[in-house]
């Protein structure tokens, strides 16, 4: 028999208790506010990008006369702390503030804490970050995501390197964060039934043969094309080592890359090196404007999480808007969104996932 962790212990009386009270009370009407309060959770109250991209959308909400006439009010909460830290904030923006929804622009071990909250109080959560599959796997009507899976992210980039080039050794670079490793997975199991497609996965930082033992295979076995996994990659040092040995060799990045702060401030030094996941074709006029405040207030572009968080956002806004308009519920009315997003039209499938997951193009301007 497993032992529960002392914490997971305390994070599942709180859960119960909470949702005993809302047992209790549930046939109560929920006291009404003067604004549409909207949960919103970071791993960090700095993550920048993130929350300044949900000051400008909740601005452009506003400005536009809100909710059907109500302001939306964004309620902010981080999750940084000890293991169960943002469960707790969950509870408290389920219970305390009485959130319509909650927009998570968080990892994937705190999108399950949050995942355990909504399957019981039925509150709609709509992830703007994590690509974990097994969050989708589980099932939950009121858990959607705007960001393509780990299985997706592997289905295009091995169509990529392997289906169009041709590409049969392939050399993953990961950090060790429970994300990264979720979505080397992902690669791994992706390269079932394609034959002769060989992948070799280097953690970093090294364990035991170092930098150089990655660097070394990459030179005596000759990798076809690099793909690079993590938040915490040194990305320019990486890249600097590889075109010292091939400085053609392809190198293409999953989603988590683009959200590292390495990627964000040395934007410009991968133009034209690296390949990206971006959100397909079909971009919203406002993409422009959205980008022109950003770079006004911080002097760099803002990056997928940015832009995730402001469509998220945004959609979330036109639901309650016609879930309240046509007498549908929030969980209803998301589940036939058809929103044209900053850069994509945005749909979900029967498990809450973006059913388009972008397409694979070299990095520039």
């Amino acid at each position: 028999m497993k032992f529960l962790h002392i914490r997971q212990i305390s994070f599942f009386i709180l859960l119960s208790g909470a949702v005993f009270s809302l047992n209790l009370h549930g046939q109560k009407k929920v006291e009404e506010h003067e604004f549409v309060p909207l949960g919103f959770l970071v791993n960090d109250l700095n993550e920048f990008q993130a929350g300044f991209a949900a000051k400008l959308a909740v601005k452009n909400i506003n400005d536009h006369g809100g909710i059907n006439g109500k302001p939306l009010k964004l309620i902010t909460r981080s999750v940084e702390g000890s293991w169960g830290a943002g469960s707790g904030e969950v509870v408290d923006l389920v219970f305390n503030e009485k959130v319509t929804a909650i927009l998570g622009s968080i990892d994937g071990r705190n999108s399950h804490l949050a995942e355990q909250v909504i399957a019981k109080t039925q509150v709609l959560y709509l992830s703007a970050w994590s690509s974990d599959p097994s969050l989708s796997k589980a099932y939950v009507p009121w858990y959607f995501s705007l960001v393509p899976t780990d299985d997706q992210q592997a289905t295009l980039l091995l169509d990529e390197v392997n289906v169009k080039n041709g590409f049969q050794k392939i050399f993953v670079v990961h950090d060790h964060t429970y994300d990264a490793e979720q979505a080397l997975k992902s690669l791994i199991e992706g390269t079932k039934g394609r034959d002769r497609l060989k992948i070799r996965s280097f953690g970093y930082p090294p364990t035991a043969s170092g930098s150089e033992g990655f660097l070394a295979e990459v030179n005596r076995n000759g990798a076809e094309a690099v793909i690079l996994i993590g938040t915490q990659l040194p990305l320019l040092k990486i890249l600097n080592q590889l075109e010292e040995l091939n400085e053609t060799i392809p190198i293409y990045t999953h989603l988590s890359v683009q959200g590292s702060q390495e990627f964000i401030s040395n934007r410009i030094e991968y133009i034209n090196r690296f390949y990206v996941i971006g959100s397909g074709k079909g971009m919203h006029s406002d993409l422009y404007g959205f980008e022109s405040a950003f770079i006004k207030q911080y002097d760099q572009k803002p990056g997928p999480m940015a832009t995730f968080v402001y469509d998220g956002i945004l959609i979330l806004a036109d639901a309650l808007k016609q879930s309240e308009n046509h007498d549908l519920s929030l969980q209803q009315t998301m589940s036939q969104i058809n929103y044209q997003g900053l850069r994509a039209k945005v749909q979900f499938d029967s498990q809450g996932r973006v059913k388009n997951p972008g397409e694979l193009r070299i990095l520039k301007e």
